[in-house]
C-alpha cells in the first residue's frame, strides 16, 4: 500500500470534514482551469502507460509460458513477476482511466469495488513484485557462489516454495486492507490512491513501505555480492575473448536487477516524501498517479530489453550468438531454478 495521505480518526464525520478540507486546499492553489488540465493530464497519460503497460506485460507472459523446454528458476520468477505488472496496469486501465474521465466523485464510486481493485492492485500486486525480485537476485548469487548447489536442498523446488510462500503471505496482507477503514482506494477528485483515513490504514501502509525498503536493500545487497564475485573470479576453461563475452552477459544482467530493484524504491520514496513538496494537483498526480502505473510499465519493457529471445523479430539486433539475455547465463544447477 502507498502512503500519501494519512489521519488517525475514524468517525465518517470526521473523515468527511477531512475530505472538505483538502479539497478547499487544492481550490485555493490550484484554479478551476489548472484542476481541469490536472484531470485532463491524468487521464491522458494514465490510460497511455496503462495501455502500453498492458500490452507490453500480457506480452511477456504469454512468451515465457511459450519457452520450449522445462523452465528453469529463473524464467518461473519472470513469468510470475508479469502477473502483478499485469494487475496494476489493467486496474488503472478500466478502472481509474474510466474513473477519471466521466469525473466520478468519490462518494459515486462503489466502495467495496473501489477497496478490492486498491487491495488487490495497491497491496497484493505492489508488495510481491519486490519479494519476487528478492528472489530473482537470490537465485544469480546462489548460482556463482554455489555452483554445485547445497546438498539439504539440492532436491527441493525452491522456486515453487518461494513463489507459494511469497504469494500467501501476500494474499493475507490484502486480506487485512479488506475490512472498512483499512482499504486502499482510489479518489477520482484527489486524482490518487490513498488510504483511507483511519489508524488501521496508516499502520498497514506504513508497514508496507517500510517492507519495500527492506526488500530493496536485500535484493541489491546480493546484487553487490553477485557483482564482486564476477570482478574477482576468474572465469576457467574458456578462451579469454569468451570469457569476457560471459562476463559482459553477467554484468549485464547485473544491471538490469538493479534497475528493477530501484524502481519500487523510486516509486516508495515518491508517494511517501515528494508528494508532499507542493500542494499543486498536477503535481502529486505525477508523484502519486502516474508514478505508480509507470514503474510497473517499466519493469516488464526492462525484462523485455534484457531477454532478447523473446523479443519480437522487428526490434531485435545483434547476432544470434552474442544474446545479452539473462537467461542464457542462468544455471541448472541452482537451488532456485529445480523445479
Amino acid at each position: 500500500m502507498r502512503t500519501s495521505i494519512s489521519c488517525i480518526v475514524v468517525p465518517d464525520a470526521y473523515i468527511k470534514l477531512f475530505r472538505t478540507i483538502r479539497m478547499r486546499q487544492i481550490s485555493i492553489v490550484s484554479s478551476p482551469s489548472e484542476l481541469i488540465f490536472a484531470k485532463k493530464y491524468s487521464f491522458f497519460l494514465s490510460f497511455q502507460t496503462s495501455l502500453l503497460g498492458s500490452i507490453c506485460n500480457i506480452y511477456l507472459l504469454l512468451k515465457f509460458s511459450a519457452r520450449d523446454g522445462r523452465p528453469n528458476g529463473f524464467q518461473k520468477i519472470c513469468l510470475v513477476k508479469t502477473v502483478p505488472n499485469i494487475i496494476v496496469c489493467l486496474s488503472f486501465l478500466f478502472w481509474v482511466v474510466p474513473l477519471t474521465a466521466f469525473s466520478y466523485s468519490y462518494n459515486e464510486v462503489n466502495y467495496w469495488l473501489n477497496s478490492l481493485v486498491g487491495g488487490v492492485a495497491g497491496t497484493w500486486a505492489y508488495l510481491l513484485t519486490p519479494i519476487l525480485q528478492v528472489s530473482m537476485s537470490c537465485n544469480r548469487f546462489y548460482v556463482l557462489y554455489f555452483p554445485f548447489g547445497i546438498k539439504l536442498v539440492k532436491k527441493v523446488p525452491m522456486t515453487n516454495v518461494i513463489i507459494t510462500i511469497a504469494s500467501l503471505s501476500v494474499s493475507i496482507v490484502a486480506a487485512t486492507t479488506l475490512p472498512k477503514g483499512c482499504g486502499y482506494v482510489y479518489d477520482p477528485e484527489f486524482l490518487q490512491w490513498i488510504p483511507e483515513e483511519g489508524k488501521c490504514a496508516e499502520t498497514v501502509s506504513s508497514g508496507i513501505n517500510y517492507a519495500i525498503i527492506i526488500f530493496t536493500i536485500s535484493s541489491n545487497s546480493f546484487n553487490i555480492a553477485t557483482a564482486s564475485r564476477l570482478l574477482m573470479r576468474k572465469i576457467v576453461g574458456l578462451t579469454k575473448q569468451d570469457s569476457s563475452k560471459r562476463r559482459k552477459r553477467w554484468m549485464i544482467m547485473f544491471l538490469q536487477s538493479v534497475m528493477q530493484d530501484c524502481l519500487h524504491l523510486v516509486d516508495s520514496i515518491n508517494a511517501t516524501y515528494l508528494w508532499k513538496l507542493s500542494e499543486e494537483l498536477w503535481f502529486q498526480c505525477i508523484f502519486l498517479t502516474l508514478s505508480f502505473i509507470t514503474i510497473y510499465t517499466l519493469d516488464g519493457f526492462v525484462m523485455l530489453v534484457f531477454n532478447q529471445d523473446i523479443q519480437p523479430k522487428w526490434c531485435r539486433s545483434g547476432s544470434k550468438g552474442e544474446r545479452t539475455s539473462a537467461m542464457m547465463v542462468t544455471s541448472k544447477i541452482s537451488v532456485t531454478t529445480m523445479t
